[in-house]
């Protein structure tokens, strides 16, 4: 019996065949005589049979193989079970681990495929996303070439278009599955065709950016100009090897035109500004001569270079600077279109040049200040006979003193002046006595003597301030500002007295004499005008001649 136990949790039994057990091993005298089974669970009548479960006697779940022999056979009373058995747990034990290994390689196997699947379902998704965000880009960038006023498209290396914008496609005028597959000879002429054809091949030979000026004419024979930029595409799968091109082309016909008629502008410009009879520079905004012609430097003096060198502000005079620059800045913020003045400019030798000055200025398309340009003409000889002109139209020719007219407007001006500061103001009338006598005995020459000689006379006795005329004939007429009553009355007796004691020399070696009347009148009312001021002037003259003459007489009131 112990031979066939070959396992340390197997034992084997002989029992009867109504169960009562007589002999095991490995052996357990205590279950002797016990009943193993539960009746009639053996010596079923089976020869042999195999059973799993628990063991009646021991309680435990085994595996059991059991063989009846018949009692006949032993020439027993009673049939014989001999039994063998193990534990069940320690027969399926490696079965299990196998089962447990198989189960764990298997779910193992299963979380890494739905994993698998789920980074891959996932990895889909992404590539999915970002398809449809290139998508969107290229149908974003497309939409945005479209409206881009320029010509862009693709060729690949057989010279054939794979792409083209919406201004390409309108100017071959076709779509953009009729374009695929064409080349240039399609849609320029020929010698066009060919020049556009070597500039591909430059680009895919040198890999290097291309840009130059192409001129094609369309059929109705007119002239284009384009500027066309064409950049090497290179393949992916090999980065140096040359896929095709991307070409920008701008159509600069107008542009080009534009540039030439500016030519010609410029060119009549400068002709124009050399040969002009008149001064002209271009003064930068920081008032540099930049450019200055020939006239401009004759009547200044200087040589071109010593101009180009100078700015405005060194050769002008310093009582027109200010003016200048104001209206200079004024320009440039176009605060004004342009400017003219008179003004002077200092001579290289140091001598003024009073000039008519014109400035305009050029700007570019944001209305910029670029530069100016000054025309500048030397009114010099103009100026000095306006100014003559002018002084001799203000003064008395004979005596230089202010004629009627001029000394009735400084009179004016000055009575204002006295009563806005109510300051006193005087005003002599002086008449030389008995002129008429003197131009008939002497003649009218020494009648001009005698007037220049009391004209001399009159200004060596007066302040700067006071005003002086001749009125008419012998008629002369000063004003006093800020003199009171008896300061006019010391002024008047003392010319009086200096006239009376002056005797004037003619050629003939003869002597003159002669007396004035002098009449004075004082701004003493706030209601006294000019012509009332002279009224009453004229009346204390006519007083002074009415009484004796060679007085002075005081107007009444």
């Amino acid at each position: 019996m112990q031979s066939v136990l070959y396992a340390p949790d197997m034992w084997d039994s002989i029992a009867h065949a109504d169960g009562e057990l007589f002999l095991m091993q490995p052996d357990q005298q205590k279950l002797y005589g016990t009943n193993m089974a539960k009746p009639g669970s053996m010596a079923s009548g089976q020869q042999a049979s195999v059973l799993s479960g628990k063991v009646y006697v021991t309680n435990e779940i085994r595996l059991m193989a059991q063989r009846t022999v018949n009692s006949v056979d032993l020439h027993m009373d009673k049939s014989l079970v001999a039994g063998v058995s193990r534990d069940l747990g320690a027969v399926f034990a490696e079965w299990k681990r196998d089962v447990a290994v198989q189960l764990s390689l298997l779910l193992l196997i299963h979380l890494v495929s739905i994993f698998s699947l789920y980074v891959y379902q996932r990895r889909q998704q992404v590539l999915q996303q970002q398809a449809r965000e290139a998508q969107a880009l290229a149908n974003r960038l497309s939409l945005a070439l479209d409206h881009i006023p320029a010509y862009i498209y693709i060729k690949n290396r057989d010279y054939s278009y794979v792409y083209a914008n919406k201004p390409t496609l309108d100017l071959f005028n076709c779509s953009l599955d009729d374009l695929r597959g064409s080349d240039d000879a399609r849609f320029f002429p020929p010698d066009t065709a060919a020049h556009l054809n070597k500039i591909d091949t430059r680009v895919f030979e040198t890999a290097q950016d291309n840009a130059e000026q192409v001129v094609s004419h369309d059929a109705d024979g007119q002239q284009h100009v384009y500027w066309e930029v064409k950049t090497p595409i290179f393949d992916e799968l090999d980065p140096k090897k040359v896929w095709g091109l991307c070409g920008i082309s701008s159509d600069i016909t107008t542009v080009k035109d534009q540039e030439a008629a500016l030519q010609e502008s410029e060119k009549r410009f400068h002709s124009t500004f050399v040969s002009a009879p008149i001064g002209m520079a271009i003064v930068s905004l920081d008032g540099h001569f930049t450019q200055v012609n020939e006239a401009l430097a004759n009547i200044l003096g200087y040589t071109i270079k010593q101009l180009q060198k100078k700015t405005f502000y060194q050769i002008t005079h310093p009582d027109d600077l200010q003016s200048d620059i104001l209206q200079f800045e004024q320009l440039r913020d176009a605060l004004i279109k342009n400017y003219q003045m008179e003004k002077r400019y200092i001579h290289k030798k140091g001598n003024l040049i009073w000039v008519l000055l014109s400035i305009s200025v050029v700007r570019d398309a944001a209305n910029k200040a670029l530069y100016f340009i000054s025309q500048v003409q030397d009114i010099t000889e103009r100026k000095f006979l306006m100014d003559k002109l002018s002084l001799q139209a203000r003064l008395d020719y004979l005596t230089n003193l202010s004629n009627r007219r001029h000394f009735m407007e400084q009179a004016d001006a000055e009575l204002q002046r006295a009563r806005r500061y109510q300051n006193p103001l005087a005003l002599l009338m002086i008449d030389i006595d008995h002129f008429k006598t003197i131009n008939d005995n002497y003649g009218h020459k020494t009648g001009d003597l005698v007037l220049q000689k009391l004209s001399a006379m009159l200004i060596d006795s007066l302040r700067q301030v006071d005003i002086v005329g001749r009125i008419g004939g012998e008629e002369f007429a000063i004003l006093l500002p800020e003199s009171k009553l008896e300061n006019a009355v010391e002024v008047a007796e003392r010319l009086r007295v200096q006239v009376a004691n002056t005797k004037l020399a003619l050629e003939s070696g003869q002597l003159v004499r002669f007396t004035v009347s002098i009449g004075v009148a004082l701004l003493d009312k706030p209601d006294i005008n000019l012509d009332t001021l002279f009224s009453s002037a004229d009346e204390a003259l006519y007083q002074a001649k009415n009484t004796g003459r060679n007085r002075v007489c005081i107007a009444s009131h």
